[in-house]
């Protein structure tokens, strides 16, 4: 322009630094609140590798101990929960994906702070853990069964059997004498069998490579210092004829010194009831229905004479734990050799919960439709069979026997 004004207008760059930051302020703002919420990610993702690792490693642990599988991934979730921060609750999934490893995959919704102009909701962290765990030596058994010729370890109808860590030995010469039916499963440390099994291909083991067949089977004598068996000594004591109990009192003494109760005519329970430490003797049958607890433990031992039996209903449970010092010590229930006991347990979808030995070496123990989780626990029997999806899981590292291994954490992938 002639007077000059359009080449100041040209010139002129007055406000462009306001026009390029307000141009440039969202994309800042939005690298700003990226930058921070990346952190607050990377941050929440390592604290959750982190604790799937410690919580693998603790689960692979208690198993090398011998503890059984539930309680094992139970114990690594709550220590996956425990290692994160106050707020922080993580999704957790502890598996057995294998014999020797035990898996960890936890998830964690992490809120945006900043970050929402770039889309709403959590944005979900991961991490996984494997722990690769070995046990030291082939561990001692957990189940005897003394049968000699027929079938001895029975396992119908999606039954399931898993002694994490222990071995089952089974004396039993029949080419079935561990028999698996329908979808039937058996894990434990080791398997020796005097005969063989109806299906090599539903056996775990996590000690052995492989079950040990059609070799003799020695049983040891669990009775070998026990006190002599006891008859109808004393007076009887009933009770229910005025209701059943809210506790029982073992008043009188056996000769072993130990407080005793002799129950001839049996025992019913339709009631939460609390049974003091002694030796319950039952010369008839206990029951437990009407979904009631007996609640025996600690120190209590239940001796079954002649022809007694236990039954526990539906809905119902029964807790006894096995003395630690003195004659009984470490056994739950019994039935002793020459006392004709045939059969001992019939446990019909009730629940049992017994830490200690269970001892029948005369006797079967049939388990039927329920889930057990039995601990620490090591059963002598005659045969043992479990039917209608019932399922017996426990473990003692070997019973007493060899316990301990290594454990390690798989590569990352």
């Amino acid at each position: 322009m002639p007077d000059g004004k359009g080449a100041r207008f040209g010139a002129d760059t007055g406000g462009a630094i306001a026009v390029m930051t307000a141009l440039l302020l969202p994309v800042l703002l939005g690298i700003a609140a990226y930058a921070v919420d990346a952190s607050l990610l990377f941050y929440r993702q390592e604290r959750l590798q982190i604790a799937a690792d410690i919580g693998a490693r603790a689960g692979a642990e208690m198993l090398v101990r011998g503890e059984s599988g539930t309680r094992a991934t139970a114990f690594a979730e709550t220590i996956v929960a425990a290692n994160m921060d106050a707020g922080a609750t993580p999704a957790v999934a502890v598996t057995l994906p294998e014999p020797g490893r035990l898996s960890v995959e936890a998830s964690l919704p992490v809120p945006r702070i900043f970050s929402q102009i770039f889309g709403s909701g959590d944005v979900i962290v991961r991490a996984g853990s494997v722990a690769v765990y070995e046990m030291a030596a082939e561990p001692d058994a957990c189940i005897y069964l003394r049968e000699g010729t027929k079938k001895a370890l029975s396992l119908d109808r999606d039954s399931s059997l898993a002694m994490t860590g222990c071995g089952i030995a089974v004396a039993s010469s029949h080419p079935n004498a561990v028999d698996f039916k329908r979808g039937a499963t058996l894990l434990a440390g080791c398997l020796n069998v005097a005969g063989g099994i109806s299906n090599p291909d539903a056996v775990t083991l996590d000690a052995c490579a492989a079950p040990r067949l059609d070799e003799p089977v020695g049983i040891p004598d669990a009775f070998a210092d026990l006190p002599a068996p006891p008859h109808k000594e004393g007076a009887c004591t009933e009770y229910g004829k005025d209701g059943p109990p809210e506790e029982i009192f073992p008043g009188g003494r056996h000769s072993s010194g130990k407080a005793a109760i002799w129950l001839c005519d049996g025992l019913e329970i339709t009631r939460d009831t609390i049974g003091r430490p002694g030796l319950y003797f039952i010369w008839d049958e206990l029951k437990i229905d009407d979904d009631a607890t007996l609640d025996l433990g600690p120190s209590a031992v239940i001796v079954l004479m002649e022809d007694a039996t236990i039954e526990i209903d539906e809905g119902s449970r029964l807790r006894v734990a096995a003395p630690l010092a003195g004659p009984f010590e470490g056994i739950a229930i019994m039935g002793g050799e020459g006392w004709r006991v045939k059969k001992a347990l019939d446990l019909d979808i009730g629940r049992l919960e017994a830490t200690g030995m269970l001892i029948f070496p005369d006797a079967d123990v049939a388990i039927i439709g329920s889930d057990l989780d039995a601990g620490c626990l090591r059963i002598y029997a005659r045969t043992l069979t479990l039917e209608n999806g019932a399922a017996l899981e426990g473990g003692c590292a070997g019973g007493g026997g060899t316990e301990g291994g290594t454990v390690s954490l798989a590569p990352a992938p």
